[in-house]
């Protein structure tokens, strides 16, 4: 009892103190995207979209070759969570193929960027950069796959919110059948509404979505802090049904896949393949973190020699006061 309160007291301490931190990665750590579409010579048409939300004093700019010239003015366009920015620039003979193009402020925003370079014949080089690769050298037929699926698995990781509904059901879900069944309605509900929505079929308000993904961890950590039914009481709809209410809940989280993949944009005319391997991405950081976490728990449960009962306690106090405060930021976020 004693070893069960504190680690519940530490889970939560630890909870509310990440609570600033966490609330700007729930979604705020879309990446930017450079897109160069080449004009007359080696006259090149510069967007640079950046997410609005940064941390203080972080600055994210592109770095193009020096032999770049910019000429014109810039024009902006915010939006409602990123700004855009639109120039020109001349790069001469040299152009930009083999030369490298960077992205200052990854390290300290912890955000990646996606290249694009649109050539006049229609080739194109495409990349992905982070803090610690922070060069694209332009080469031309650059992998969508490569790049989109490295943003779906570092989005999934760097989102919180799902992970912890992950969690939740990893640790609600008594029997590895049910658990699979589960976890597998639940990806097959998120990559439906990812699609519908990034193909414009479905849109819903991402600031009703982002509330909506909170409430769904209310209702997880309730069921964790309820524990198993009694012998002979009726179990939760949550816990009897689980791949229905998974399935359902996948819905709701695939609209909030979808708000950060919109943000960023897809390349034109690879819609398909981009929306594929980004949630091929989702999947895989998925299982990577599942594993993690059946690691971690079935170690503890070792060490304790005891249920699993302390560890569902303690994770239903973290996930609980994460989610009420998520759920009260971003309600009052919608006025």
């Amino acid at each position: 009892m004693i070893r069960r309160i504190l680690v519940s007291t530490l889970l939560a301490f630890v909870a509310c103190s990440t609570l600033m931190t966490s609330s700007a990665f729930a979604h705020a750590l879309a990446p930017s995207l450079l897109e160069m579409t080449q004009g007359k010579g080696g006259v090149f048409d510069v967007r640079w979209k950046t997410p609005s939300l940064r941390a203080p004093g972080v600055d994210i700019e592109p770095r193009l070759p020096s032999h770049c010239r910019e000429f014109g003015e810039r024009r902006a366009e915010p939006g409602s969570t990123y700004v855009e920015f639109f120039w020109q620039v001349d790069c001469g003979e040299a152009g930009l193929e083999g030369h490298s193009l960077s992205v200052t402020g990854l390290d300290r925003s912890r955000t990646t960027a996606l290249i694009r370079v649109v050539y006049a014949d229609g080739s194109l080089a495409k990349g992905l950069i982070r803090a610690d690769d922070p060069e694209f050298e332009v080469v031309s037929g650059g992998s969508v796959a490569v790049a989109y699926a490295a943003l779906g698995v570092e989005h999934i990781l760097l989102g919180p919110d799902h992970l912890l509904f992950v969690l939740g059901l990893m640790l609600l879900i008594r029997g590895a059948r049910k658990l699979v069944g589960a976890i597998t309605f639940f990806t097959v509900g998120h990559s439906i509404t990812l699609a519908l929505a990034i193909l414009d079929w479905v849109r819903v308000p991402q600031s009703i979505v982002e509330v909506g993904i909170a409430i769904s961890l209310v209702i997880v950590a309730l069921e964790l802090v309820k524990g198993d039914a009694a012998e002979g009481a009726k179990e939760s709809w949550l816990r009897l049904r689980p791949w229905i209410a998974s399935f359902g809940f996948g819905l709701l989280h695939g609209l909030g896949f979808a708000g950060a993949l919109r943000e960023t944009g897809l390349p034109s005319g690879e819609i398909p393949l981009a929306l594929f391997f980004f949630n091929v991405g989702i999947e895989v950081g998925q299982l990577v973190f599942i594993g993690a976490v059946w690691l971690i728990v079935h170690r503890l449960a070792q060490i304790a020699a005891a249920s699993r009962t302390w560890i569902d306690w303690g994770a239903a106090y973290a996930i609980g006061v994460l989610s009420v405060f998520w759920v009260i930021e971003r309600s009052v976020g919608l006025f």
